[in-house]
């Protein structure tokens, strides 16, 4: 959001501003995105692993009970835990960053607005 003030500087680039060492320039703002896309990676990669992890455990109690040993229902219990609650951890995951970088955003923008205020008073 541009202020009105004509005589306002341009924003300057992004990496002019990650090296601003007044902190006068935001580049979160222009970054967010970035931010977004690489937690939901990192989300996914998170979930894949803990349901892989739950295929595992699922393999090792089947393997367990074809050696003749009883089946143990412990193992069973906590793989089905890790394949239910992947794509869960995942949906918890990805609205937690939303909600961590929608409230970052709603910061930047507060700034925005009152330093918009204070240069028309």
């Amino acid at each position: 959001m541009q202020p009105s003030d004509p005589s306002a500087k341009p924003a300057p680039g992004l990496f002019r501003a990650l090296y601003d060492l007044s902190f006068r320039e935001f580049i979160t703002p222009q970054i967010i995105g970035a931010i977004y896309i690489i937690a939901l990676i990192v989300a996914g990669l998170w979930s894949l692993g803990l349901l892989l992890a739950g295929f595992g455990t699922a393999n090792m109690a089947a393997q367990l009970t074809s050696f003749g040993q009883p089946p143990n229902g412990s193992l069973m219990f906590l793989a089905l835990v890790q394949i239910v609650g992947a794509p869960i951890v995942f949906l918890l995951l990805s609205v937690a960053t939303r909600v961590y970088l929608e409230v970052a955003m709603a910061l930047f923008r507060i700034v925005e607005n009152t330093d918009a205020l204070r240069r028309q008073e």
